[in-house]
């Protein structure tokens, strides 16, 4: 992006990559070769910048918490913003089960993120994959977060799901050490963007809540992303971006419209993770041009109760252990639920 080198340290975009391992699994950075779109009556600059950064990250669950951690290790002056109110960001990373799978080798591990997406992915984008998910417990570690294993693959001798792909059980699951005084309603998910966000806040990042990204503002010459146009309380404002953009805005689980466009035409799916997922990181590369590939992937599970989900936007489901029956149309029931959902989700030995 934009430099001024007579007053910022250079950041090379190597490094910016290196620093960032965590970040860059999850995370979009967005450079020259994209084109913008901005109505031929508007000027594509602003006349007033209202808040300046080498680094604005659009989104703070854990890609966009470790993006402006490692960027400000690195010397540039990082700025998050994320849309909802401060007691319900974090994203999906803050409700999630705070799990992360890391192959033991970068070697390991690409074959398996290569049969994930049965074999479209370009194996440079699979080393990539591996080698930056390898180096997440070491990174966590050098920010003072303690990891323990959950599970070690090699030792599962279960064989369904995923675990049946190639380098699926050269891996482990990683979780963060459980603090002896968290609240007990809140999982390793939360316990985990936590320690990140005092990571953040001890490093003086700012944090914009209730700020909503709606378009990057591009270089009509050049093609480079200088900044970003966001909305906070009804307002419109301008973010400068002197050397990067990261996209950490989620996805679009809780856009009914993209759902039906990418997904099930017709049938509403109720999500897991944050209602604040609605795709609009999507809407902003598209209008530059970048071209979109594997949209299908959206986090969801289970079945819902489907009155309290619509009214919270996101799947309220009911217990696993089969507390609950399945009826058909006429309220008459049709199956063992118990049954299935052993079998489903408690795989037998």
């Amino acid at each position: 992006m934009r430099s001024d080198k007579a007053k910022d340290k250079a950041i090379s975009r190597r490094q910016f990559f290196k620093g960032s391992a965590t970040a860059g699994a999850a995370g979009l950075l967005l450079g020259p070769g994209s084109t913008a779109l901005f109505g031929a009556s508007q000027p594509w600059l602003p006349e007033k910048w209202d808040y300046e950064a080498d680094v604005v990250v659009i989104g703070m669950g854990y890609a966009g918490q470790n993006a402006a951690i490692f960027s400000h290790d690195a010397g540039a002056k990082a700025l998050i913003i994320d849309k909802a109110p401060e007691k319900y960001a974090g994203g999906n990373s803050a409700v999630s089960g705070g799990g992360m799978t890391i192959p033991n080798s970068i070697k390991g591990g690409t074959p398996y993120y290569h049969a994930l997406s049965f074999g479209t992915s370009p194996k440079e984008l699979c080393d990539f994959m591996a080698e930056a998910l390898y180096k997440v417990p070491e990174q966590l570690n050098k920010l003072g977060i303690e990891l323990r294993v959950t599970r070690d693959y090699k030792d599962d001798d279960r064989n369904y799901g995923l675990r049946i792909l190639p380098g699926a059980n050269h891996g482990k699951i990683y979780s963060i050490k459980p603090a002896e005084n968290a609240p007990s309603n809140f999982g390793a998910g939360k316990q985990l963007h936590m320690a990140l966000d005092q990571c953040v806040k001890s490093r003086g990042i700012p944090i914009q809540y209730e700020t909503r990204a709606k378009h990057l503002i591009q270089d009509p010459v050049t093609k480079e992303i200088v900044g970003v146009i966001a909305e906070c309380q009804g307002k419109r404002i301008y973010l400068k971006a002197r050397r990067a953009v990261v996209m950490a805005c989620g996805g679009y689980a809780n856009n009914p419209d993209m759902l039906s466009s990418f997904n099930y035409p017709g049938i509403r799916i109720f999500p897991w993770g944050t209602p604040y997922n609605t795709g609009d990181g999507i809407n902003m590369v598209s209008e530059i041009g970048a071209p979109l590939w594997h949209m299908f992937s959206v986090e969801w599970a289970g079945h819902s109760a489907k009155a309290a989900s619509e009214h919270a936007g996101v799947s309220v489901q009911t217990s696993l252990s089969g507390s609950y029956i399945y009826v058909n149309k006429y309220g008459k029931r049709f199956m063992n639920e118990l049954k299935i959902n052993v079998g489903v989700f408690y795989p037998s030995r």
